[in-house]
């Protein structure tokens, strides 16, 4: 148009700002590197042969003499009737172990590690009757390396009481002839076996709860007789797992035990209703 301008200024730009850089310090990453160079050093050092047999060996003879120590440790055991009678003794190759047992237990490694039926590491020992045993018997079960006798451990065995059977409360009175009979234990037994002899028949009883339970319903017993009654205690060959058939062998040990009152030198009797 007449009389207008035209300004062919180019136009400004904008200001842009440049990102800042962030700039860390190297100092840390240095000494970070320096320390872990220094580290490396000394683990190269460390795993050298030489240091690593030192070490191997250092730590077989610790255990070579921790596992003596605690082999040579005597130990006192209190046999209990309840069951199993076990305890902690670390022995490497017990097949080389020498024992000198008891005249009434046997003290046997169990198998922890083995190759085959050969026993490389056992962990625990475990004590079992050879024979009844008596009332307070203390015995003494010796194990020695090589069979080197002055290098031994020495295991005593203590037994207190035995089960004893509480017979007089309940026969002093009739007992029913079809129902089992219960007779108490003054502990619980898991060692011996029982066998009751009623008029010339018997029956097994079985332990249950420190108590007796006999079957005396498959005797076919009469009504309001009179009966003498003894009770007989086994002891098995395997007293960790019971069996009754197991008494008719001739290596059996048996207890004979007459229920008697103390006022009658005769077999105590009960008249059944």
């Amino acid at each position: 148009m007449p009389g207008t301008k035209i300004n062919n200024k180019p136009m400004a730009k904008p200001d842009r700002k440049e990102p800042t850089a962030l700039v860390l310090p190297a100092q840390p990453v240095h000494n970070g590197l320096k320390q872990f160079a220094a580290n490396w050093s000394r683990i190269r050092r460390f795993a050298a042969p030489k240091h690593l047999t030192l070490t191997a060996a250092g730590a077989c003879v610790l255990l070579v003499t921790t596992l003596t120590v605690l082999f040579l440790m005597p130990r006192t055991i209190t046999f209990s009737f309840a069951g199993k009678n076990c305890f902690a003794n670390p022995i490497v190759l017990p097949h080389l172990v020498g024992k000198k047992q008891g005249r009434s237990f046997n003290a046997e490694p169990e198998k922890t590690i083995a190759i085959g039926s050969y026993s490389l590491y056992s962990h625990t020992t475990c004590i079992t009757p050879t024979q009844a045993p008596e009332d307070n018997l203390s015995e003494t079960i010796s194990f020695s390396p090589l069979n080197i006798s002055f290098i031994k451990k020495d295991i005593r065995v203590n037994v207190g009481s035995l089960p004893k059977v509480n017979y007089k409360n309940v026969l002093a009175k009739p007992i029913a002839p079809n129902a089992p009979l219960a007779l108490p234990l003054s502990s619980a037994d898991k060692v011996f076996e029982y066998r009751l002899h009623v008029g010339g028949q018997a029956t097994n009883c079985t332990e249950e709860s420190a108590r007796l339970v006999c079957d005396i319903a498959k005797l076919n017993l009469e009504q309001s007789a009179t009966y003498t009654i003894s009770l007989q205690r086994f002891l098995t060959a395997n007293c960790t797992k019971p069996s009754f058939q197991k008494m008719q062998r001739p290596s059996v040990q048996s207890t004979w035990l007459n229920l008697q009152s103390k006022t009658s030198k005769q077999s105590t009797t009960h008249q059944s209703k």
